[in-house]
This record gives structure tokens, C-alpha cells and sequence, in this order.
């Protein structure tokens, strides 16, 4: 399984659009890993996860060819994970070909706020298919076994985390999370059985303060982590890492990652690809 991150900074990206802190001053001046666009992932090239603002400078930074994603997986519905308005450039006159351009029709996974807008979409069926997920329920995407855990986000609607399975493979996403919820815990001390997570992807933030609800910051993320190898979900071999910056986090890609190696964490950054199979 090859996994992508495409954007790792949270909605205001870093540096923020109209920010002037340190934060933001220091990661401008160093540059490279240190600019962060708002999140999404693509896994296989066919499995996207989220379609930020930013989708278009993923596509061109990273080479993409979107016309191969089969699915799309949403973590829930706030504008820096799902612009809406992006899905109506699937289809003519803004793309081209058979099925819109598309080798495939695009299978749509969401909670009921995304899935609520595809009468938006009914003229174009063959193209878009939705399809509401739930918390605990597994379902198949292709060749991907998926399954939607309680995230603690925004509690005005349902948002996920979610562990994606192929093959021997198995990984868990976790951004736009604080620490999980006990009803998530529960999820994964039952289902502890079998294949182990490969890698490990979790919400750091905000970075190196203390934060525990919404969001994590590195200290909650490693609780996780301790707690993940505890129940036996995952072990020495599981690859960690933290994902999902604010500029309000206080340390730039380059000062976190010697303090994330000492924690056995590696720090994402926009374009970095993972191998499941043989690490990074």
C-alpha cells in the first residue's frame, strides 16, 4: 500500500494567510517542508482522502492524475476537508471525456452533512455516487476494507477517523481528533486480533501545546501511541507519525522533528509518501 500525504497544515495552512506571528515569519524564511497547504492524503493513487480548497496545488505540485481516483473519503464536512464546490469540476464542461474525464465513477464516502448535498449531483449519477458512512461499520471501497471510528471533533456533526485495510495492509488516519473517544478505545481493544497497524497517522495540531479535545498536540499523540502498542494494536514495527499542523503548534517541521524522534514519531510534511510494505 502506498500512502501519500498532499497537504499537512491545518484550514489557515502555515504560514497562515494573514498572519504575521513568528510561527508563521520562521517557517516562510526556511521554507520547503517548513509550507504547509491544508490536509488531504491519497492512497494507491485511487483512494483520496478529503478535497480541501487546496486540491488544485496538490494536483500540480505532486503531479497528479485525479482522473484515477475510484473513491473519496471524507473526515467530516468543515471547508478545509470538503469544498464542496470542487465535485462540480468532474463532470462537463469542466472535464472531459466518457465519464467526465474519469476512468471510473467516483465513489463518495461521507456523514450525513456531505451526503446531504448530492441532489446537487443527481443529473450527473454515473459520474458521483454518495454514500453515508457510520461510526463502527465497515464497508468495502473496491479492494479497501474501511472502517469509520468516532473521532472528537465537532460535535454538531459526525466526524471520523478510519482505519483502512488491503491486503495484508492495515493503517489508521486520525486527523481533526483529540484524544479518541472511550467508545473508539472500545472499538480497538475488541478488534485487536490479527494484523497489527503498519502505520500511524495522528492529529498533532497543536504542536507542542497542551491540548487534549478537538485537537491534539504531541504530548496526547504519544498517549495514543502508548496506549495503541499497550492494547496490542500495534508494536515496535508500527510506523507513528504526526500530521495535521496549526501554526499556533510553535515548533516549524524542522525544530519538531529531532524532539518527534526522541518520541519515536516522524513528522509529516506536503508531499512525503510512506510504503506500508517497506517503510519510508
Amino acid at each position: 500500500m502506498e500512502f501519500r500525504y498532499l497537504g499537512t497544515g491545518a484550514a489557515e495552512c502555515w504560514p497562515a494567510l494573514f498572519c504575521s506571528c513568528d510561527n508563521c515569519k520562521r517557517a516562510m524564511a526556511a521554507g520547503g517542508r517548513n509550507i504547509r497547504s491544508r490536509s488531504q492524503s491519497l492512497v494507491n493513487g485511487d483512494l483520496l482522502i478529503d478535497l480541501p480548497p487546496d486540491t488544485y496545488l496538490h494536483v500540480v505540485q505532486h503531479g497528479l492524475d485525479l482522473t484515477k481516483v475510484k473513491h473519496i473519503l471524507f473526515t467530516h464536512g468543515h471547508e478545509d476537508h470538503f469544498y464542496l464546490y470542487d465535485l462540480h469540476r468532474t463532470y462537463p464542461p469542466y472535464a472531459h471525456g466518457e465519464l467526465g474525464g474519469h476512468i471510473e465513477k467516483i465513489n463518495i464516502y461521507g456523514n450525513k452533512r456531505i451526503v446531504g448535498h448530492a441532489e446537487q449531483f443527481d443529473n450527473y449519477a454515473d459520474i458521483l455516487e454518495f454514500s453515508e458512512v457510520r461510526a463502527f461499520e465497515t464497508f468495502t471501497a473496491g479492494e479497501y476494507e474501511i472502517t469509520p471510528l468516532a473521532a472528537d471533533h465537532d460535535f454538531s456533526q459526525d466526524c471520523f477517523i478510519y482505519i483502512i485495510e488491503q491486503g495484508r495492509n492495515k493503517m489508521l488516519y486520525a486527523n481533526d481528533t483529540g484524544y479518541f473517544p472511550e467508545e473508539t478505545w472500545d472499538y480497538l481493544q475488541k478488534n485487536t486480533g490479527g494484523k497489527k497497524f503498519g502505520f500511524v497517522s495522528l492529529d498533532t495540531t497543536y504542536g507542542m501545546l497542551d491540548s487534549r479535545r478537538g485537537h491534539m498536540g504531541i504530548s496526547a499523540a504519544n498517549e495514543v501511541k502508548l496506549r495503541l502498542v499497550e492494547m496490542g494494536a500495534a508494536d515496535t514495527g508500527t510506523v507513528f507519525c504526526f500530521n495535521h499542523f496549526s501554526h499556533n503548534g510553535e515548533k516549524t517541521y524542522d525544530e519538531l522533528v529531532p524532539i518527534a524522534g526522541e518520541m519515536g514519531f516522524l513528522v509529516s510534511y506536503d508531499g512525503m509518501g510512506v510504503s506500508l510494505c517497506s517503510g519510508i
